[in-house]
């Protein structure tokens, strides 16, 4: 299969690799792009805290723009959102990692089990990006547990890239794309709102990471669109074996 991929580049790359080792050809059309302040995650590193969440590997990848002044918060209890985000914190030096099931509400039950559990009451820093979700901080205030949210980094559209997509679309067949958000699925229907949409992805398969995201699809491609099982990119990509 032609599968287009709508993360950025960096996410992408990988993202490609995997889906040639399961024998299709991807195509990388990022529709953002991050922009970083790891300073501004150093500042809240150095706050008062007990513990660190992520809810994206970019969080990271921002921190590793820094990396030779974490040692101070490596052994620092940090929960990451899944086992991506987690591996991504282990390769970096983090030493205590936990990952939650893959979404925001699953992260902060966990959060809140861990700070019940050791008999804390001190602050949780969320590495955050923007946008983002509210489903993380919103249950978290639920729990009554209190937070420090860092914006660390930003998810800024990619110049050209409406532009660019719409020519991908209109040139050879894509039979699938892969959706890893609801804001980058919000941005696809935006470049491809034409008279033509409606042929350009009339044989597309959308593959959602999340049920999220299949609710930020336009009611009249949702036929079209599948869900993973799980919030995870295996399960994403098990979206693209062949239909019964």
């Amino acid at each position: 299969m032609r599968v287009l991929v709508t993360r950025p580049s960096e996410a992408g790359e990988k993202t490609a690799a995997k889906l040639r080792t399961l024998g299709h050809e991807p195509v990388l059309q990022p529709l953002s792009a991050p922009i970083r302040h790891p300073e501004a995650a150093l500042s809240a590193l150095a706050l008062p805290h007990a513990a660190i969440a992520i809810t994206s590997a970019e969080a990271i990848r921002t921190l590793s723009e820094v990396a030779d002044r974490l040692i101070p918060f490596l052994a620092e209890p940090i929960f990451a959102v899944g086992e991506a985000s987690a591996d991504a914190a282990r390769r970096l030096g983090f030493t205590n990692v936990a990952a939650a099931g893959g979404n925001g509400a699953a992260l902060a039950a966990r959060v809140s089990a861990h700070l019940r559990e050791a008999g804390q009451s001190g602050v949780l820093l969320y590495l955050a990006g923007t946008p983002r979700a509210p489903g993380f901080e919103a249950r978290l205030a639920e729990d009554g547990i209190q937070v420090t949210v860092a914006e660390c980094y930003e998810m800024k559209p990619v110049d050209d890239a409406l532009a660019a997509l719409r020519h991908i679309l209109a040139g050879e067949r894509i039979d699938a794309v892969l959706l890893y958000s609801a804001e980058t699925a919000k941005r696809f229907f935006a470049a491809v709102k034409t008279t033509a949409a409606d042929e350009m992805l009339r044989d597309i398969r959308f593959c959602c990471l999340s049920s999220n995201v299949l609710h930020a699809i336009p009611a009249e491609f949702r036929e079209k669109a599948s869900v993973a099982v799980s919030p995870d990119e295996t399960a994403l990509l098990a979206l693209l074996e062949p239909l019964p």
